[in-house]
């Protein structure tokens, strides 16, 4: 019997008060195929890990990536474009523009503009951060009707949810990180996540098991997808 399986379950017993549960797969060709989303916006790209697995789901319309980290961008930005439409900017995303300090964390992919997980010896960089809502006219996103908003930003996509406001008719789904129990400094926790969704004409479709610790077997991080509420009412027959 695994020890582990018991404390495994109290995370997905905490989803479940909420009225969700947790899954490990999710076709996101059929869900960005059926909510006919024709843009992607990858907030936090780190090197491309989404641009791959959604070009592996079968979407072949524009990405566009946003990555502040320098040396992950650097990276991001010498990757081969093979359908000629990704967009990749060296651009932190937030809740408004403003000069934000970005903090290194032990790995590149633990960068945030929180505090908490930072790694001092690792530095920080001053960073200009932009909105999406500032960022929408002037990147021609408004030329697109349905939009899809994938963010993975260390404690910070709840505030670049808040950014893209509104934008909210346009953003036909998203998916983005969040935790139960904050691991940064001034993170929001989950619930306060799914209630601001839900008040906004979202409603959850899928969350997914991100990180599990090992020596405990519990997850603490949750990848939550989400779609506009109208839209999933019309899907749920084929999603």
């Amino acid at each position: 019997m695994n020890p582990h399986a018991g404390l495994a379950g109290a995370a997905r017993k905490f989803v479940r008060k909420l009225g969700y549960d947790v899954v490990h797969h999710l076709d996101f060709g059929l869900l960005l195929r059926e909510l006919e989303i024709d843009l992607l916006i990858d907030v936090g790209a780190n090197i491309g890990q989404a641009y791959d697995k959604f070009r592996l789901a079968g979407f072949r319309g524009p990405i566009v990536s946003f990555e502040p980290h320098p040396a992950c961008f650097a990276h991001l930005k010498s990757r081969p474009d093979k359908f000629g439409n990704w967009s990749r900017l060296n651009i932190a995303v937030g809740l408004k523009d403003a000069e934000q300090t970005l903090y290194f964390g032990p790995t590149p992919d633990q960068t945030s503009l929180l505090t908490g997980m930072d790694d001092p010896s690792k530095g920080s960089l001053s960073v200009h951060v932009r909105s999406l809502e500032s960022l929408w006219p002037e990147l021609g996103f408004d030329r697109y009707r349905r939009v899809f908003l994938k963010t993975d930003a260390e404690g910070f996509d709840f505030q670049i949810l808040q950014g893209a406001k509104k934008y909210f008719d346009r953003i036909a789904g998203g998916m983005m990180e969040s935790r139960p129990v904050p691991e940064y400094d001034n993170e929001s926790p989950m619930t306060e996540v799914l209630a601001y969704l839900s008040a906004h004409g979202f409603e959850v479709c899928r969350v997914d098991a991100d990180t599990v610790l090992p020596t405990t077997g519990i997850c603490s991080n949750f990848n939550v997808t989400f779609c506009q509420r109208n839209l999933l009412l019309k899907l749920k027959p084929a999603v």
